[in-house]
C-alpha cells in the first residue's frame, strides 16, 4: 500500500472482504437410536406419562379447549433438550405432528381432545425406538393454562406495572397460536364477546404523516379495520398469530381476560424513562462541512437548541406534541454530533455527524402516555421517508426489566423494522435509577439493535470498570447485551457531567454512522460485527459487553498486526459450508507452531418466535476457523465444533448457543503455540433450526436461506503491517478491499 504523502499520518490499511463462494457438503443424518433410550426410566415414565394423561381426561370440564382443540406442554429431562431429543414421534397426531413451539422447559403441543386417548395407547404400548426415546426424556404433559401466562407474577403486580391509559390500563396480548382453523374462529369469537362485555378496548395506532404541514394524525376511532384487536384477529386468521395492545378497566377485567383461555401472553405496558439533565459551558462552533457529515435518526425528545440548526438534515413532527423531553433531545443531539469536543480529555475519534430529528419522548411525569403500538407504526412512516438514514439511536427504555424467557414487544417490533428498513438500531441498555430489575431494559432486547453500556474511565481518558448507573447483562434467555459499552459520565449540552446509557449510545451512534459512510457495502449486521471486532475484550463480561471500542484504528481499518476478512453468505440448513484455502500467514508460524491470536464474529438474520419465546431464536450458526493438527486433519482453532460435544442445556447457559450474535476469541500463544501439518486453513459454517414447524416448515428443505455476517481476525501480536501484508498477497484476487476509499496494496 501506498503512502497518502502525508507523512505525520499513518498508513491505513482497509478490512478485506472475502470473494470466495463456500464448499457446501451435506451434513450427517441424525434420527433417533437405541443409545438415545435413557432406560434406567423409561418404565417409571410410561407410568408416570399415562397417569398424567388419565387425570386429564377425568376433568374434561377445567381444560381450555377451542373446537375440542388444547394446548400441552411436555417438559423435557434436563439432559433431553437438544433438537434431536424433540418428541416428535410420541406426539404424532392422525394426521400432522402435534408440536407446534417450545414451552418453558419443554414443547407446545397442539391436539384434540379426542386424541388424547391415542396418546395414551402410545405411551402405554409404543415399542418403537423413538416412542421408547421420548417417553423416557419427557419429564412431564400438563395442560397450558392461566399458570403459564402468570409465570411467578401476581394479578396485582402486572396491575400495578401497567401504564394509566383514558380508559383503563395498557396491556399486550398474544393471541393462542392455534393451528386449526375452527380453533382460531372460536378465540376470535370469544374475545370480541369479552370486549362487547366491557372487559377490555382495542387502541387505535395507526400513524399518518401529513406532507404539506408535517402534521401527525391517529386513524379516527370509527375505522375498525385499523383498532388493534381488528387488526390482530386479521394476522391471527391470516398466519396463525396476532397481538393487541387493549386497555383494560379493571382488575377483575384482567383476571377474567386471562382465564378465558384465548390469551397466550399477557405483558403490560411500562412508561419510557431516559437521563436526567446537567449543567455547563458548550465548546466552539461546528466545522463548515458539517453539511457533509453522515446523518443519525436521532430517536428522542427532539431538539431546539438554535445552535444545531446548521446540523439538522431533517425532521419529523412529534409524535408527543407539546410534551417532547426537548432537554434530553438537546443534550443527545449534543452527542451525537459533536460529541468528542464536548469530552475532550476522553480518548474519542472526531467523529462529526448531522442528525435527523424524531421527537419521540415525553417529558417524565407529562400528561402524554407511552404507547409503543403507535410508536412503532409511527416509526415505520418515518424510516421510510428517510431510507439514506442507516443508523437510529434509541437512548431510552422501557421502566421494567428484561424478562428472563420472554423478548419484549417493543424490542420485537423495533426488530422488525429494522429488518423491513435495513437500518441499525443503536439503543441504551437502560440505568439502574430507572428500572426495577438486574438485567437490561427493552428495547435493549430486540435481536437486530447494537445495545450501549455505560463505562467508567481513569485519569488518562482510558476505560475502566462499569459505570455504576448502567445496568448489566443479560436479556432473555441469556441474550448476551449490552454488546459493548462506551464513555459514562459525559459532558454534554447544558454543561455538567451526568452518567447514564442514553449518553454513551451517542457516542457509538456516530461511530456507525461512520462506519457505514465508509464501507463499499455495508449492512447493519456487519457494521455491528465490525464495531465489535474493535472492542478491548476477549470475551463477554456482563457488566461491559465486549468492552469499548478501540479509538486508534476505525472499525473499517485493520489494526497494526491484524488482518480482518469480512464476507457475507447465504447458509442453507442441512449443508455444512466450508471456504477453502485461506492461507496461513508466515507471522503466525513460530518454531514450527501456530502461535498468535484469532477471532471470529458471526451474525444472521434468525428466524424468531412470534410470541416472544420460549426459544424465542428458531435458527442458530455454528462457525470456526479450522487448521490442520498434527495428522493433517482440520480440527477447531477457534468457534464451534462441528459435532455437538456439550449437552444441550449447558452450551445454552455456558457458551450461549442460541444466539444470533456469536464471537469467539482465542489466543493460542500459551506453551509455545500449536503444532500443524498444512499451509492452509479453512473457515467452517452450518446453520441450524429448532421448532421449524411454528413457521410450517416440515424439514430443513423448506427453511429459507439465511444471511449471515462473518468477521474474521488474526494478529501476531506486532505493531507492524507485515501480517497485513502476507494475507493481501497470499490471497491475490480473493480479496478487495471493504472500505470505499481505500485500496489494497503491500507496503515494503
Amino acid at each position: 500500500m501506498s503512502d497518502t504523502g502525508a507523512p505525520s499520518r499513518p498508513l491505513l490499511y482497509p478490512v478485506l472482504t472475502l470473494r470466495k463462494a463456500p464448499v457446501q457438503k451435506e451434513a450427517p443424518g441424525g434420527g433417533k437410536k437405541e443409545s438415545d433410550i435413557v432406560v434406567g426410566r423409561l418404565s417409571s415414565q410410561r407410568e408416570s406419562l399415562a397417569l398424567q394423561i388419565d387425570e386429564i381426561l377425568e376433568h374434561p370440564d377445567e381444560l381450555q379447549t377451542f373446537s375440542g382443540q388444547l394446548f400441552l406442554v411436555a417438559e423435557m429431562f434436563n439432559d433431553s433438550f437438544a433438537i434431536s431429543k424433540a418428541p416428535k414421534e410420541l406426539f404424532q397426531g392422525r394426521t400432522r405432528g402435534m408440536l407446534v413451539g417450545a414451552a418453558q422447559d419443554g414443547y407446545l403441543c397442539e391436539t384434540n381432545i379426542q386424541e388424547l386417548d391415542q396418546l395414551r395407547a402410545r405411551i402405554r404400548n409404543g415399542n418403537s425406538i423413538p416412542i421408547r426415546c421420548d417417553i423416557s426424556r419427557v419429564k412431564s404433559i400438563r395442560p397450558y393454562g392461566t399458570t403459564d401466562l402468570y409465570r411467578g407474577r401476581s394479578q396485582t403486580s402486572l396491575w400495578d406495572k401497567a401504564i394509566a391509559y383514558e380508559h383503563g390500563r395498557a396491556f399486550y396480548i398474544w393471541l393462542s397460536p392455534f393451528r386449526d382453523d375452527s380453533a382460531r374462529d372460536e378465540i376470535v369469537d370469544k374475545l370480541q364477546a369479552l370486549r362487547i362485555q366491557g372487559a377490555f378496548n382495542p387502541t387505535f395506532s395507526k400513524i399518518l404523516i401529513g406532507t404539506r404541514e408535517g402534521a401527525i394524525s391517529v386513524s379516527p376511532d370509527g375505522n375498525q379495520r385499523q383498532n388493534s384487536l381488528a387488526v390482530a384477529q386479521r394476522d391471527y386468521k391470516a398466519k396463525g398469530h396476532g397481538r393487541a395492545l387493549i386497555e383494560i378497566p379493571t382488575l377483575a377485567a384482567l383476571q377474567e381476560i386471562v382465564a378465558s383461555g384465548g390469551v397466550f401472553r399477557i405483558e403490560p405496558v411500562t412508561p419510557l424513562t431516559v437521563t436526567a439533565p446537567g449543567r455547563g459551558e458548550e465548546p466552539g462552533r461546528l466545522p463548515s462541512d458539517i453539511r457533509v457529515q453522515p446523518v443519525v435518526g436521532l430517536v428522542d425528545g427532539g431538539c431546539t437548541a438554535q445552535r444545531y440548526r446548521i446540523a439538522e438534515a431533517w425532521r419529523e413532527p412529534a409524535l408527543v406534541g407539546q410534551f417532547a423531553d426537548t432537554k434530553h433531545g438537546n443534550q443527545m443531539a449534543s452527542i451525537v454530533i459533536h460529541g468528542h469536543e464536548w469530552n475532550n480529555n476522553l480518548t474519542l475519534p472526531e467523529l462529526y455527524c448531522r442528525i435527523g430529528i424524531v421527537p419521540v419522548v415525553a417529558r417524565s411525569g407529562s400528561a402524554f402516555p407511552h404507547d409503543p403500538a403507535k410508536l412503532i407504526s409511527y416509526l415505520d412512516v418515518v424510516m421510510g421517508r428517510h431510507p439514506e438514514t442507516r443508523v437510529w439511536n434509541l437512548s431510552w427504555n422501557e421502566l421494567d426489566a428484561a424478562d428472563p424467557i420472554y423478548v419484549s414487544a417493543l424490542g420485537h417490533d423495533l426488530s422488525g423494522l429494522a429488518r423491513k428498513h435495513n437500518v441499525l438500531l443503536v439503543v441504551s441498555a437502560g440505568n439502574t435509577s430507572n428500572t426495577t430489575g438486574d438485567c437490561i431494559a427493552p428495547p435493549a432486547d430486540g435481536e437486530a439493535a447494537l445495545v450501549v453500556g455505560g463505562r467508567q474511565f481513569d485519569s488518562d481518558g482510558s476505560p475502566t470498570e462499569r459505570c455504576p448507573e448502567s445496568l448489566p447483562g443479560y436479556g432473555p434467555e441469556l441474550q448476551l447485551v449490552p454488546q459493548i459499552t462506551s464513555y459514562s459520565p459525559l459532558r454534554l449540552l447544558g454543561g455538567g457531567t451526568r452518567r447514564g446509557t442514553s449518553f454513551p449510545t451517542g457516542l457509538i451512534s456516530a461511530l456507525a454512522a461512520h462506519t457505514f459512510e465508509n464501507l463499499r457495502d455495508p449492512t447493519p449486521d456487519l457494521v455491528r460485527a465490525l464495531i465489535v471486532d474493535k472492542t478491548d475484550l476477549d470475551s463477554f463480561d456482563k457488566g461491559l459487553g465486549w468492552g469499548t471500542p478501540c479509538p486508534e484504528n476505525m472499525p473499517w481499518n485493520c489494526s497494526p498486526g491484524t488482518v480482518t476478512l469480512a464476507f457475507r453468505a447465504n447458509l442453507k440448513a442441512g449443508l455444512r459450508h466450508y471456504w477453502e484455502d485461506i492461507p496461513i500467514p508466515r507471522e503466525l508460524i513460530r518454531n514450527g507452531k501456530l502461535c498468535g491470536r484469532a477471532s471470529i464474529t458471526t451474525i444472521h438474520r434468525p428466524l424468531c418466535n412470534e410470541q416472544g419465546g420460549p426459544n424465542y431464536f428458531a435458527t442458530r450458526v455454528a462457525a470456526a476457523i479450522q487448521y490442520p493438527d498434527a495428522h493433517g486433519v482440520f480440527t477447531r482453532l477457534v468457534g464451534s465444533s462441528e459435532v455437538d460435544e456439550v449437552p444441550e442445556l449447558t452450551a445454552r447457559i455456558e457458551e450461549y448457543k442460541w444466539q444470533p450474535f456469536r464471537r469467539d476469541c482465542r489466543d493460542f500463544t500459551k506453551r509455545g503455540g500449536i503444532g500443524f501439518k498444512g499451509s492452509t486453513l479453512r473457515v467452517y459454517a452450518r446453520l441450524y433450526s429448532r421448532n421449524a414447524q411454528q413457521f410450517g416448515y416440515s424439514s430443513n428443505a423448506e427453511i429459507p436461506e439465511i444471511e449471515t455476517v462473518f468477521v474474521i481476525t488474526f494478529s501476531d501480536g506486532q505493531r507492524n503491517s507485515q501480517i497485513y501484508n502476507t494475507m493481501t498477497a497470499s490471497l491475490g484476487n480473493y480479496v478487495e478491499s471493504a472500505v470505499i476509499t481505500q485500496e489494497i496494496g503491500v507496503d515494503h
